[in-house]
């Protein structure tokens, strides 16, 4: 899908996060080792990692400037390291690329449609599926979530722009879903090769439709950022909420009669 062809789709927990966001007041972003730390089993994955250790696992942190993995390995095994290695024990030791991600789902315009508040699906495919396993998914922990729908070029020069602007690196793009082994994540790494880490997810986590902005700064990392300053409103086609069945049928009493307001 093309820029032109595509709708970005963002979901909020709370009402007063998604119109900060839209409005520029209050852009919200994550950083990498966030994702590792909080992630619930919907959304958790290794996002930008390098190399983490199994839980319980232990192993070796060698520093050395000349020589190659199976090198070392070899001295690791004859216990023969010069004095100018640096060895430590290592635990539950991770190695990830610093940066901020955010996230969106992208569906096809020729698929799905907005209409007064209204969703309409144009064709009977699996996007209406997709579309909401997508939202039960995000609104698994309370029932509800709140979304913005934004036309994807109207949204993505105007979010890049912005944030170029204010001094970071971005890049951007659709998440591919394929298996990246520890050895591979290594070598991407070593090779520069960034943004195969970054932009590439397990397979089972496909069901995202993910569309995602890598953001990099020149200062100091924390655990997020908030941005203000981007009006990103002529971008949103539509803003919703979407309540689970679930939820529904727990509060259809106090709904029905105005009592509950999400």
């Amino acid at each position: 899908m093309t820029n032109k062809t595509s709708l970005l789709i963002k979901t909020f927990s709370r009402q007063s996060y998604r119109d900060r966001f839209n409005s520029g007041e209050g852009i919200y972003l994550s950083s990498v080792d966030h994702f590792h730390s909080h992630g619930n089993d919907f959304q958790q994955d290794f996002e930008g990692g390098i190399f983490q250790q199994a839980p319980s696992e232990k192993g070796m942190f060698v520093y050395s400037k000349n020589n190659s993995p199976e090198q070392l390995f070899e001295k690791y095994k004859k216990k023969q390291f010069s004095d100018s290695e640096v060895v430590i024990p290592i635990q539950d030791f991770k190695l990830s690329i610093q940066g901020y991600i955010c996230c969106f789902s992208v569906f096809p315009k020729e698929h799905i449609g907005f209409d007064s508040g209204q969703i309409v699906f144009k064709e009977n495919t699996s996007i209406q599926k997709d579309f909401y396993d997508l939202l039960n998914k995000r609104a698994e922990s309370q029932g509800y979530t709140y979304l913005s729908v934004y036309d994807a070029d109207l949204f993505i020069p105007s979010f890049y722009d912005g944030l170029y602007k204010k001094g970071y690196s971005v890049s951007y793009g659709n998440v591919s879903y394929q298996p990246i082994s520890r050895e591979k994540r290594i070598h991407d790494f070593q090779n520069k090769n960034i943004q195969s880490i970054v932009f590439t997810k397990d397979i089972p986590y496909a069901y995202q439709k993910e569309f995602r902005f890598f953001i990099q700064s020149k200062g100091f990392y924390t655990d997020h950022i908030e941005i203000d300053g981007i009006d990103l409103r002529k971008s949103v086609v539509c803003s919703l909420v979407y309540l689970t069945n679930e939820y529904v049928r727990k509060n259809r009493f106090r709904i029905k009669h105005g009592a509950d307001k999400v």
